[in-house]
C-alpha cells in the first residue's frame, strides 16, 4: 500500500514507496521511549490474541535458564498451525512468528549445545508439520524450514560427536523430512563415526525389512494369480514411497563408503521389471 507523504506546509506529495513508508514508521518507533512502546503493545495484546501469545513466547524465550520441557512449549507456540487451512498469501505471519524459533536455538546453543540439537530437531518437526497445513506455492515455509535446518546444523555442530544411539534419531529426522531441510553430509560429518554407523545399520534393516515385506506380497499375489488360472488379479504390488526412500538412502550410503559389491547385490536383488536393469546398467 503506499501512503500519500505531506510536506511542511500541509500540502499533499506523491505517494511513498511502502519501503520508503516502512523505514520512517521504524524511525518514529526507535524515537520513541521505552515505556510508550510497552504500552501500545500491552494496547495491541489485549486487542488481538494471537500478539499477546507472540508476546509471552517472546518473554518466556527471554529467560535464561528454561527446561527442555518448557522450551519445546514456546517452539510450539512459535509454530502452531492456525484454526484452518493457510491459503496463499496467508503465510507471511506465521512465517515471521516462526522465524523467532532461530533466535531461542542460538540462545539455547549458547547455554547447552546439545540441548539446542534436542530442541531444534523438536523445531523442524513443528515446522514441517505447520508447512503441512499451508498452501506454499511462494515457497516460504519450505524457506522456514531451511532456516530451522540451518540452524539445527550449526548446533549439532557446535555439540560436536554424538553417542551412537543418535543415529537412529537422526534417521528417522532424514525420513520424516519434506524439503530436504538440511545439509546431510555436514551433518554427518558432524555428528561422529559411531552415531554414523548405527544410523547404517538402522538404515539397513529398516531397508531389508520393507523389501521382505514386498516380497512376501508379491508371493501373495503371485498365488492368488495362479489359483485364478490365468484371470487378471489386479497389478502386482510394487515398491511404495517409504521402501523408494530407504532404497535411495541405503544406496547412497554404500556409495559414499565406496561399497560398490553392495551397491551392485542391492540393486540385483529384483531384476524382475525392466527399471531395474537399467539401473544395474546405468550403475556399471
Amino acid at each position: 500500500m503506499s501512503v500519500v507523504g505531506v510536506d511542511e506546509g500541509g500540502g499533499n506529495l506523491e505517494p511513498l514507496p511502502e519501503g520508503q513508508e516502512r523505514l520512517r514508521l521504524q524511525s518514529f518507533l526507535h524515537g520513541l521511549p521505552a515505556s510508550v512502546l510497552a504500552e501500545k503493545l500491552m494496547q495491541m495484546a489485549d486487542s488481538n490474541f494471537e500478539i499477546e501469545r507472540e508476546l509471552q513466547c517472546w518473554r518466556r524465550a527471554s529467560l535464561v535458564v528454561c527446561d527442555p520441557a518448557e522450551l519445546e512449549a514456546i517452539v510450539g507456540g512459535m509454530l502452531r498451525p492456525g484454526p484452518r487451512y493457510i491459503q496463499l498469501g496467508e503465510g507471511r505471519e506465521y512465517v515471521r512468528r516462526g522465524e523467532a524459533v532461530l533466535p531461542l536455538l542460538r540462545q539455547t546453543c549458547a547455554r547447552d549445545a546439545q540441548a539446542a540439537v534436542t530442541l531444534g530437531g523438536h523445531a523442524l518437526r513443528r515446522a514441517w508439520e505447520l508447512s503441512q497445513e499451508a498452501d506454499d506455492s511462494y515457497g516460504e515455509f519450505g524457506e522456514l524450514c531451511q532456516a530451522i535446518g540451518a540452524e539445527w546444523l550449526r548446533c549439532l555442530q557446535v555439540a560436536g560427536t554424538q553417542p551412537a544411539a543418535f543415529g537412529q534419531t537422526y534417521l528417522q529426522l532424514v525420513l520424516d523430512d519434506p524439503c530436504e531441510s538440511f545439509d546431510t553430509k555436514a551433518a554427518e560429518a558432524a555428528m561422529g563415526d559411531a552415531a554414523c554407523q548405527e544410523m547404517r545399520q538402522a538404515l539397513q534393516q529398516r531397508w531389508r525389512a520393507a523389501k521382505d515385506a514386498l516380497r512376501l506380497e508379491l508371493e501373495r499375489w503371485e498365488e492368488k494369480q495362479a489359483r485364478r488360472k490365468g484371470r487378471y488379479a489386479g497389478p502386482p504390488p510394487r515398491p511404495d514411497s517409504t521402501l523408494s526412500q530407504l532404497q535411495r538412502l541405503h544406496r547412497e550410503q554404500l556409495e559414499a563408503a565406496g561399497d560398490i559389491d553392495g551397491t551392485l547385490a542391492m540393486l540385483r536383488e529384483d531384476l524382475s521389471r525392466p527399471d531395474a536393469h537399467a539401473c544395474v546398467i546405468g550403475f556399471l
